[in-house]
């Protein structure tokens, strides 16, 4: 009988009857949400009603709608992809600048609030400086920059990562550039084992937040299994040693698992001196007498 029923959409709709909302009546908040999760679209049409119902709310001290319903990753990234999408080219710029305060402000509610804070007065200079920063990023980082924009902007990058929100978006903006024209990114300006300074910010990011782990590891596996156009086999191959020596970072920083689960799916595709590397570099990180 299960198998007639849209699960996802059956856990929302649980997820919001114990938020205390209703899907289908005169609920705006819930009828908002669903339509973006049923959509994987933000619409400004949904936006807007989600950010009357907070903003008003938050604004005169009432009770707000729960946080966690716009943190859902089905609300949260069709958000996130309005606002920056262009960035990681996963659509045009969105020229509807009277709509972007409203998906600005939405992304960092949802960001800085738990359920049990509601309009804590305390947090309103904190959002209104998120909501500026995510402007200026969006203003200022470049698409698909060369190299030369992007040593002028690596500072500022620097900068943004502090803030767990941006370093996501700034993760996203990596995959693109590393990923955009079929890795041509590599062919580029990867000449020799030194690890391309994109890598070394996804390894900081991992570092300064563990719960975008799993969003680093997988930009790190498209880059793994990319094949650069122009590269020889040899070539390749220090490109993936490269990122194995990243991969072996992230088991350090206790994401093993996954790590060793994936490089033991590519032992038998890889060539045979990336995966000795990789364990070489994993296991010298350990205190003897592992590496004795």
């Amino acid at each position: 009988m299960l198998d007639n029923y849209d699960l996802p959409q059956l856990a929302i709709h649980i997820k919001l009857l114990l938020s205390g909302r209703v899907v289908g009546g005169d609920d705006d908040v819930a009828n908002a949400i669903v339509d973006i999760i049923q959509s994987t679209h933000a619409a400004p049409g949904d936006v807007m009603v989600l950010y009357k119902q907070y903003h008003n709310a938050f604004s005169r001290g009432q009770s707000v709608p729960p946080a966690g319903l716009l943190r859902d990753e089905r609300v949260f990234l069709p958000m996130m992809d309005q606002a920056f999408g262009h960035i990681w080219s996963s659509m045009p710029i969105n020229t509807r600048t009277d709509m972007m305060d409203k998906y600005l402000w939405l992304i960092a509610y949802a960001t800085l609030f738990d359920d049990n804070e509601q309009s804590d007065p305390s947090k309103r200079d904190a959002l209104a400086q998120l909501v500026s920063q995510m402007k200026e990023l969006r203003e200022d980082i470049p698409i698909h920059p060369n190299q030369t924009h992007f040593n002028r902007i690596i500072r500022k990058v620097i900068e943004w990562i502090d803030v767990p929100v941006l370093a996501r978006i700034v993760v996203f903006w990596i995959r693109d550039m590393l990923s955009y024209d079929e890795f041509s990114y590599y062919e580029t300006y990867f000449h020799s084992s030194e690890v391309p300074i994109p890598l070394l910010l996804l390894e900081e990011i991992s570092y300064r937040h563990p719960l975008l782990k799993p969003l680093v590891f997988s930009v790190y596996k498209e880059s793994f299994e990319s094949k650069v156009q122009g590269f020889l086999p040899e070539k390749q191959i220090r490109l993936q040693k490269v990122i194995s020596n990243r991969l072996a970072a992230l088991v350090q920083m206790n994401y093993a698992l996954p790590v060793i689960q994936y490089i033991s799916q590519q032992v038998d595709i890889v060539d045979e001196t990336v995966t000795v590397y990789f364990i070489y570099k994993t296991v010298a990180q350990f205190e003897p007498p592992f590496t004795d």
